[in-house]
């Protein structure tokens, strides 16, 4: 897995990365405010 990973292009890492960050961005966002709903409701 990780050899084939390495033989891609500079640029096809930098978009993987960068999805893979977005992707964990917008689960942690949503966790977040799940958890906040939950711990915070009346």
């Amino acid at each position: 897995m990780l050899d084939k990973f390495l033989a891609l292009s500079t640029k096809q890492k930098t978009l993987i990365i960068a999805g893979a960050g977005i992707t964990m961005f917008i689960l942690s966002y949503f966790a977040g405010f799940l958890i906040g709903e939950f711990y915070f409701t009346d």
